[in-house]
């Protein structure tokens, strides 16, 4: 049931053991009041049946479910055994990429000893919500970390802000403190450096399906250029197929809040700033950053060593989880394109976009144009033989637009 994303409580468990002793017309010394066996027989169960546990679950919600199906699961490994058998990607030329949040306030908070009967047991926190700052990170499958890179909400780069941040950290800095396709773009060519691919040694580069991935036409052709090839992952997938996000992620999350917490406790009357998350990160990924964990993300993925079968019993598929309750969705007017792998520095992958760039260009400027020819109702008249559509024209090579291009050279 665990698999299918409805496990059992407890309680749940002791009710349907009460239901199978009445119906098999078995003896037993359950409450029949409350219809439930006792907590001493579950206990015995347990200990007899040592292959169960008792987890708390972590929350999918239905996009992961209905997103992480044999079908994506499938397509991405043909995808990265294609790749594989095109080019020789060894571990230690396998990457894998992700963004996280370093926020100024805990995420997870440790336990703490407390009188009994205490219905509320205080912890204390820099603010109510804290300040975001995005950490990028990046490894390989041999235990080989990138230096990460962080990007912090604010308009200007400071030393107060690098200061504690683990060797060789890329610092930028933007409004919204997200990841941009600028920040992107600089990031990559701090993988370049660091990774150094060749024609005689390149790199596979595997990473989600994050728009500033996915729709950066000058990251794919500076990585076709340096020899690197991209692989994103399928939508909704990367909990269960990104290394990054099985392995390390969660461990560099606690280690994080734990440092925040030992924080507070040293500089009482204190709150974490902005100023102080480049030590805080730093203590926390350099825990984190092993190499036993990198090896066990990628070998838990069946990426490194490739294992295209691991997840054969464990993907769900909708059939599996129906039936589903029916709930009127309001059509939207844009139907958004759900993302599947696909290897991003091929030819076709970039042509589309390309394409897909240059159509949009084409809609905003017939737009503007409109806007343009737009007069008053006075004087609005309609005149023989004016022509009121724009006429535009798409290269296939290159993808500019005619009217965009400077004085239309370079066009035949």
């Amino acid at each position: 049931m665990e698999q299918r994303l409805f496990g059992l409580t407890t309680r749940d468990f002791r009710s349907l053991a009460f239901q199978l002793a009445v119906k098999n017309k078995i003896k037993h010394p359950f409450n029949t009041e409350s219809q439930l066996a006792g907590e001493d027989w579950l206990h015995g169960f347990r200990q007899r049946h040592p292959e169960l546990c008792l987890c708390i679950p972590e929350a999918a919600s239905a996009a992961r479910a209905a997103g992480f199906n044999r079908v994506a699961v499938s397509n991405f490994f043909a995808i990265l055994q294609a790749v594989k058998e095109a080019k020789d990607f060894p571990a230690s030329r396998t990457y894998n990429v992700d963004e996280t949040s370093a926020v100024t306030v805990q995420t997870k908070k440790s336990k703490v000893l407390a009188l009994k009967g205490r219905r509320q047991v205080g912890c204390l926190t820099s603010a109510e919500r804290g300040v975001l700052t995005t950490a990028c990170v990046c490894m390989s499958a041999t235990g080989y970390y990138i230096p990460p890179m962080l990007i912090f909400p604010r308009a200007r780069l400071t030393e107060s802000l690098k200061t504690g941040a683990p060797p060789e950290t890329l610092f930028s800095c933007n409004g919204s403190g997200w990841m941009t396709m600028t920040d992107f773009n600089t990031w990559f060519d701090h993988f370049l450096e660091h990774s150094r691919p060749t024609a005689a040694a390149p790199v596979l580069l595997i990473l989600d399906g994050h728009v500033t991935h996915t729709k950066n036409i000058a990251f794919f052709e500076k990585a076709q250029q340096n020899h690197v090839t991209v692989v994103s992952l399928p939508h909704h997938c990367g909990h269960r197929m990104q290394p990054l996000d099985v392995s390390f992620m969660a461990p560099l999350k606690s280690s994080f809040s734990k440092a925040i917490e030992a924080f507070l406790r040293r500089n009482p009357g204190k709150v974490v700033t902005v100023n102080d998350v480049s030590a805080l990160f730093g203590e926390a990924y350099l825990k984190t950053a092993t190499s036993s964990v990198a090896q066990s993300g990628f070998k838990a993925t069946g990426i490194v060593p490739f294992n295209q079968f691991i997840f054969t019993a464990a993907t769900v598929t909708l059939e599996d989880i129906l039936p589903l309750p029916k709930v009127t969705v309001k059509k939207l007017r844009k139907k958004s394109r759900r993302e599947k792998a696909t290897e991003l520095t091929s030819s076709p992958s970039r042509r589309s976009l390309k394409g897909f760039r240059a159509s949009n260009d084409i809609k905003q400027l017939q737009k503007s144009k409109r806007r343009s020819r737009v007069t008053p109702k006075h004087s609005r008249k309609s005149k023989v033989g004016e022509q009121t559509s724009l006429q535009d024209t798409l290269c296939d090579n290159c993808g500019m637009v005619f009217s965009l291009s400077e004085d239309g050279t370079g066009w035949k």
